[in-house]
């Protein structure tokens, strides 16, 4: 039976990116971000303003190249309350409202409901730390250095051999393991699937943390068990603790009845994206709506003044069996979408990203990223993205083996699947 990974905790990744000791370099990473500091909740903000700094002064927004996003919809008893420099063009200019704000959110509600300093150029990193856990997962830790603002660390955990597993009864009527979501004869692997719409590799969708809401009532959340959790992103930029966004089944735009989304789920879905009447059309219309180019921009060209490259992957879950019950549960992945803002992109194969060991690598695991991380305690936002070409693998010396897991299953004495016998060994 695989052992399922898992995946570490933010706050242990924050240790492990602060240890102490020479300044690694396991590989080369180049990259963009832009970060959107949240007026009037961002702790860098109010360390800045704390050193007398008057953001309102054009000439020390351009000294710290800060932009100015302020897009809410204020009546004219609050207009003073708008962030000075918002309404301007690209060169300055004054322009009213709509010119500057009229284009509605298509992904990102959040970028015409709060006040913004932008932020965005290529960053250089001075440490990038490639690291075996010793729970078997992969970690890429890249630190920058942010002019005027301070240390940027971020990155991503991925499993290598992800493949959510669960113990069946078979044929025969003893128990086995099986691939998770087997249809039929076939066993349908996560990673491969993933990987179709990708021009070779693997893909990892980031989905720790992602969560549903059944469309038959959406005050309940379903989250994914840990063993469907691929990987996570994390960041902490200077002053400010950021926590990664995983898959989206819920379109944000629309508020749903709680005001939490509307599910993106086919048979129930009525949203700012329309409707569909087959689950591959329901994909093409979502895949349509998130793929940005001149002609469609996204959120962040249109309101947000920024020309990062946002790349959303699109979770289509058309391989997993359509095992919906007569009444509709919706329960599992069958007839829903996921919108995925935050994944890494290895151009290996799983199997051979299977292999990875500690140590130089003979070939360099090289790929590409794109992280969308929120911050712990305010409105800020920030999206990395990145090339990674990783030379030399670390082993992590601060984790625990035997794991957690390990440790509790030999406590209790638990089976292992196809064991018959209890949890506890009779007296």
């Amino acid at each position: 039976m695989r052992r399922l990974v898992m995946l570490p905790v933010p706050a242990v990744l924050a240790l492990l990116a602060l240890a102490p000791g020479c300044t690694p370099h396991d590989g080369e990473v180049t990259g963009d971000y832009v970060a959107y500091f949240a007026a009037g909740s961002s702790e860098n903000l109010y360390r800045l303003e704390a050193k007398q700094l008057d953001f309102s002064d054009a000439s020390v927004r351009t000294r710290f190249g800060f932009d100015v996003v302020d897009c809410r919809d204020l009546d004219a008893a609050s207009e003073n309350e708008r962030l000075d420099g918002a309404l301007t063009d690209a060169d300055g200019n004054e322009v009213d409202y709509d010119t500057a704000c009229g284009d509605s959110p298509d992904f990102f509600p959040w970028i015409n409901q709060y006040p913004y300093y932008v932020k965005q150029e290529s960053y250089e990193p001075f440490r990038t730390e490639a690291v075996i856990t010793t729970e078997g997962a992969l970690q890429l830790t890249i630190h920058a250095n942010i002019d005027k603002i301070g240390d940027f660390r971020f990155g991503w955990v991925v499993d290598p051999q992800f493949q959510p597993v669960e113990c069946v009864d078979g044929a025969d009527g003893a128990q086995e393991v099986e691939v998770d979501d087997t249809n039929g004869e076939v066993d349908r692997e996560w990673l491969t699937n993933w990987s179709v719409a990708e021009d070779g590799g693997t893909l990892f969708h980031l989905n720790a943390y992602s969560y549903q809401i059944n469309p038959s009532n959406t005050a309940e959340f379903w989250s994914l068990p840990r063993e469907w959790q691929a990987g996570y992103g994390f960041a902490r930029f200077a002053d400010e603790d950021f926590y990664g966004h995983g898959i989206d089944y819920v379109d944000n735009v629309s508020a749903g009845q709680a005001g939490y989304g509307t599910p993106l789920y086919l048979n129930s879905y009525d949203g700012h994206w329309g409707s569909a009447n087959s689950y591959p059309n329901f994909v093409e219309e979502l895949t349509s709506a998130v793929t940005y180019d001149d002609s469609h921009p996204s959120d962040l060209a249109l309101i947000g003044k920024s020309d990062f490259p946002l790349d959303i992957k699109v979770e289509d879950n058309s391989w997993r069996p359509d095992n919906q019950d007569p009444e509709d549960q919706a329960n599992g992945f069958a007839n829903w979408v996921g919108l995925d803002p935050t994944w890494v992109h290895f151009n290996a194969s799983p199997a051979d990203l299977a292999k990875i060991t500690t140590g130089r690598q003979d070939k360099p695991i090289e790929g590409d990223f794109q992280l969308y991380v929120e911050s712990a305690s305010a409105a800020s936002k920030v999206l990395v993205n990145g090339h990674f070409k990783i030379d030399n693998v670390r082993e992590d010396i601060w984790g625990y083996s035997p794991s957690l897991e390990e440790r509790k299953t030999e406590e209790n004495n638990t089976p292992t699947c196809g064991e018959d016998r209890l949890t506890t060994t009779p007296e």
